[in-house]
C-alpha cells in the first residue's frame, strides 16, 4: 500500500505471526509446567519459633512448651530428636502429649541437644531446640530396650 502507516504481514514474510505463535506456545508450556509442579493446593503455614525449655532433676530432663501456642494447637503430632553424646535418638510425640505441654527425657550422656518439631500432615510447622551441657552421666536404663520419652 502507498500509506506508510499500514501493516502488511506479507512484507515481513509472516515472521511476526511466527514469533507470536512461538511466544504463545512458550507461555502455555510454562503455565502447564507450573501447574504440574505447584498445584492449587493450600500450603501449610510456617509458624514462628516457639519456646522450648528444659530442666534437669533426678537424672531426667523435663522439656516444656506452651500448649496454648497456635503452632502447638494446630499440630497433629511432633517429633523429638535427641542427640545424646553424639548418638541420635528419634521419638514420635502424639497429640495428647503435645496438649499436655511437656514430657520427660532420660539422658545417657553429658551433652544433650533436643529438638521438638511440630508437625501437621507430616510437614514441619515449627521447631525449637535446647542444649544441655556439663551434667554428670546418667546410668543407662535397666533393660536393653530404649526408654521412650
Amino acid at each position: 500500500m502507498a500509506n506508510g502507516n499500514s501493516f502488511d504481514p506479507e512484507e515481513n514474510g509472516g515472521s511476526d505471526a511466527l514469533y507470536f505463535g512461538l511466544a504463545s506456545l512458550l507461555i502455555l508450556a510454562v503455565t502447564v509446567a507450573l501447574l504440574i509442579a505447584e498445584p492449587f493446593t493450600p500450603r501449610l503455614a510456617r509458624y514462628p519459633h516457639f519456646e522450648l525449655t528444659a530442666s534437669e532433676s533426678g537424672g531426667r530432663v523435663r522439656i516444656d512448651w506452651d500448649p496454648s501456642m497456635r503452632s502447638v494447637v494446630d499440630a497433629d503430632a511432633a517429633a523429638l530428636d535427641a542427640i545424646d553424646d553424639g548418638v541420635v535418638h528419634h521419638y514420635d510425640v502424639d497429640r495428647k502429649i503435645l496438649s499436655q505441654g511437656g514430657l520427660e527425657y532420660r539422658p545417657r550422656g553429658t551433652d544433650v541437644f533436643l529438638r521438638l518439631s511440630l508437625l501437621r500432615e507430616g510437614k514441619v510447622l515449627s521447631e525449637s531446640s535446647v542444649r544441655l551441657l556439663g551434667r554428670g552421666p546418667v546410668a543407662p536404663p535397666a533393660s536393653a530396650a530404649e526408654t521412650a520419652p
